[in-house]
């Protein structure tokens, strides 16, 4: 089964598109699971054509050689989805300048901080940032209560 990193382009059945049932659609994978075999995830951003309308966040693609996509295209980077790494098909990458241009829009779209915060207790005591921070913005301990 093939490996995937942020920047591959790849073919798959993405979810809630206008394409036939059974068709294959473009899209750009902006995380693994991070060589998580047991998981096998991949969340990708759709990748329409250039001719398709245009919504804030789209970033061009403007070199095609490498990507493997058939003509002018567009990540959109408002429809992301999450799905198994088996039902992907690569097809190529995009350059490192559109990658560049995606990440923060994506990570703004999912109002992602760069750097969480982490209370210090929490922290060392082997809690993630992100558990950290939930138990902080709820009032409640490390326990929980």
């Amino acid at each position: 089964m093939p490996t995937y990193e942020q920047g591959d382009s790849v073919k798959v059945l993405f979810p809630h598109t206008t394409v036939r049932l059974g068709s294959f659609a473009p899209a750009l994978v902006v995380s693994t699971s991070n060589g998580n075999d047991a998981l096998g995830l991949l969340w990708v951003v759709m990748v329409t054509s250039a001719e398709n309308r245009g919504w804030p966040g789209h970033v061009a693609i403007a070199y095609l050689s490498a990507t493997g996509l058939p003509a002018p295209s567009l990540v959109r980077t408002a429809k992301i989805a999450t799905i198994e790494s088996r039902d992907a098909a690569p097809l190529g990458r995009v350059d490192d300048g559109v990658r560049v241009q995606i990440m923060p829009l994506i990570a703004n779209r999912l109002a992602l901080q760069p750097e969480p915060l982490c209370p210090r207790p929490l922290e060392t005591a082997g809690y993630p940032c992100i558990a950290a921070d939930a138990f902080a913005r709820s009032g409640k301990g490390a326990t929980g209560t």
